[in-house]
Parts: C-alpha cells; structure tokens; sequence
C-alpha cells in the first residue's frame, strides 16, 4: 500500500493552528492543568492521612477520639489548676489526659473528676451514665466521696434508675464507713440536709423532716470539717425560740473560714454593714468579695454597691458596674429578682456618670467573671458535691432575724 502524499503548506498550517489556540482562548487547557494538579495533590493528601491514621495515630488516640498520651505534668493538682481555669482559660483536654492516666493507676479523686467532666460534658461526649460509671468504680476504690456521689447517683437518677432507699443506705454505708479521710463528712452532711429539709428529689413520699436528727448529723459533720454543716448548725439555732446569737456568729466565722459561702455572705455582711471598725469593715468586705465569688447573689450585689462607696479603699466604679451587672447572671429563684430590680436601678445610675466606652469595658469585666465563676463552682468540690444532690441554697428568709 502506497503511503499517502501530505502536502506540506507551512504557512497555512501556522496560520490554522493560531486561529485554533485563539478560539480555544487556552481556557479548557489551564483547566484541565489544574484539575490535573488537583487530583495529584487529592491523591497524595489522602495516602498521607491513611498513614498518619493506620501508623501514628493509634499512638495518640483512644477509641473515643481522645488523646491519650502526652508528656504534660500528671498530678491531680495540675489536673484541678487546668480544670478551675483561675489564671487562664479552662484547659480540659490536658486535665482529661492527666485524670485518664491517674484513674488508670487507681486515684481516686481522679475517678471522681472525671465523671464531674462526663456530668458537664466538657471537652467529652456528655454521659450520665458515664458520671455514675466513675462514681461507682471510686466507691468501690473506697472513697467515701465516691460513694456518697454515687448515692446523688440513685437520689437524682443519674445514669441509673431513681432509688431513694438505695441512696439513703450508701450514705448511712458511708458515713459508719471509718476512713481517715478530708470528705469523710460528706455523708452526714447530705444526711443532715435529708433530715432537715425532708427530701432532696422529686418523690411524692418525701421523709418527713426531723430537726433533731438534722442537728446530730449536722454536728458530727461539723466535727469532720465541713464548712456547710458549721453554717447550718447555726441556722438552725437561729431558728429556734430562743436563739444565742453569739453562738450563731461564732458559728457561721467558723464556716465561713472553712469556705461557706453563704457564712461568708452572712459573715461579710455583719461585718461590713454592722461595724464602725475599719478593721472589720475590711474583713468584712474580703467575706463578701469570697461569697461573690461563689455566686451567693446577694453577696453580688453588696460588694458591688461597697466597689462603688468613695469611702472604701477598694472604691473603683468600673468594676462596680461589673459586679451589678452580673447580678443579672446570678438569678436563680423568683425571690431574687427584687435584688436584680435594685441592682438595674444602681447601674442606669452609674451609666449617667460613664462614657459607653467605660460601660463596654465593665460589662467585658462582667462576663469574664460569670465565665470564672460558673467554671468553679462546676469543679470545686465544695460546690459540685451539692450540686449533684440538687442543693442549690438554703432558707435566707432566716437572716431576716440576723
């Protein structure tokens, strides 16, 4: 077969294969360079993530997503300092990975933080069940914070199915239980607050109160060094026909040293509204800037009126308008709101000496504080152990007769 003659026209060659490229406009040739450079690079990323998944990771990672293994300080006062965020923001990842490696070894407050984290879901997937879980394996570690949680566990029906009888016996377990240790008195605390106040979750068939039991329970937690047991001690003396105030006082000075904040409220109010001494006036005033710390509303509200008292070493309007302004975070109970009604009024006051600049900053001061206080009263022991139980304040109509 004859090969077939091609007529060799140069110039008319050139000129068809311009006219080509310029109705092409080289468009679909940049895009099919770059789709190119595209699935190069798709295919290279994704041989790196199946290695970096199948080969590295496994090193890093447990079956919940979590990291596991890391060089961070592993002491449970590096746990708490990261879970309490006091200097910073709250680190709950390296406060995960260090109780993680702590529980494993058998700590017991570990076991205990970490089903707080799993109650609050942080930096975890959210579980009940999860809480209770940890609960249970510190009790059986014997913790007797461990059990009394895991008694809030059946009280409140948390991961498990509400059993009343069942809390109660884990507590009076509990308390009989001999153990030297700082949360021995937990369980006669709750118990006392049971006998005090007839129930502590949503049954029909509450216990009936019993004052006397109440006080006995109240004591011997007193006795173990409960702060909270110290201040109702001395509510229930103020309740009674005939009450020893001194006795109230010294009472609720213990307690409120020991970190009760709502004696450090009552403590800081005696002392900075009922005192012509400076000195107490002043401690008076650190009572009241502890309990506002905590939460206690009212405590709120009055450091936040002393903050704005020229005659007060501790005088600065900026935060006295933070202060009053996070009275509206801390409304709880509808008995509250006359506080916040009176706080709004104080601060359309102060807004009429301040530039909306300054009342930008006190408000940014405000919400930095809420975030502070919210965060410690999830993970201070003192706060969560109540919280659990569903004890959120005592009766303050008492200190009426204060």
């Amino acid at each position: 077969m004859e090969p077939q003659t091609v007529n060799y026209r140069p110039k008319a060659d050139i000129e068809r294969v311009k006219a080509l490229f310029s109705a092409l406009n080289m468009s679909a040739f940049n895009k099919e360079l770059v789709n190119l450079k595209y699935q190069t690079s798709k295919r290279l990323l994704i041989t790196c993530i199946v290695l970096f998944t199948t080969l590295v990771l496994p090193h890093f990672v447990n079956a919940e997503g979590i990291k596991t293994s890391t060089n961070i300080d592993t002491t449970i006062d590096t746990a708490k300092f990261y879970l309490l965020g006091e200097e910073a923001s709250p680190d709950y990842e390296h406060a995960y990975l260090i109780l993680k490696k702590l529980a494993e070894q058998g700590d017991t407050e570990a076991m205990i933080l970490l089903g707080v984290m799993y109650a609050n879901g942080d930096y975890v997937k959210k579980s009940a069940y999860t809480a209770y879980s940890y609960f249970t394996k510190a009790s059986e570690g014997n913790s007797v914070l461990g059990k009394t949680l895991r008694a809030a566990c059946f009280m409140k029906g948390i991961g498990v199915q509400h059993d009343r009888e069942k809390a109660i016996d884990i507590l009076e377990e509990a308390a009989s239980f001999e153990a030297q240790s700082e949360d021995a008195h937990w369980p006669h605390f709750i118990l006392g607050v049971i006998q005090d106040y007839g129930y502590l979750d949503n049954d029909r068939n509450p216990v009936k109160a019993n004052k006397t039991k109440a006080f006995n329970y109240y004591k011997a937690a007193a006795l173990k060094g409960n702060a909270s047991a110290y201040y109702s001690l001395g509510r229930l003396i103020l309740s009674s026909k005939k009450p020893d105030k001194k006795k109230v006082t010294n009472l609720y000075y213990k307690a409120a040293k020991l970190g009760s904040k709502d004696a450090q409220y009552e403590i800081g109010r005696l002392f900075y509204k009922q005192s012509n001494n400076n000195e107490n006036r002043k401690k008076g005033l650190e009572f009241l800037e502890k309990a506002a710390n905590l939460a206690v509303i009212e405590a709120i509200y009055l450091y936040g009126l002393a903050l704005n008292d020229t005659e007060n070493s501790i005088y600065d309007p900026v935060k006295s308008y933070a202060w009053l302004f996070l009275v509206r975070y801390s409304f709880v109970l509808e008995e509250e709101r006359k506080i916040v009604n009176a706080a709004e009024k104080k601060l359309l006051l102060l807004e009429e000496k301040m530039d909306s600049e300054t009342i930008k900053l006190s408000k940014a001061i405000a919400l930095s504080i809420n975030v502070k206080i919210r965060n410690r009263l999830k993970y201070q022991k003192n706060s969560f152990v109540k919280d659990f139980f569903g004890i959120r304040k005592f009766n303050k109509s008492l200190a009426q007769r204060y």
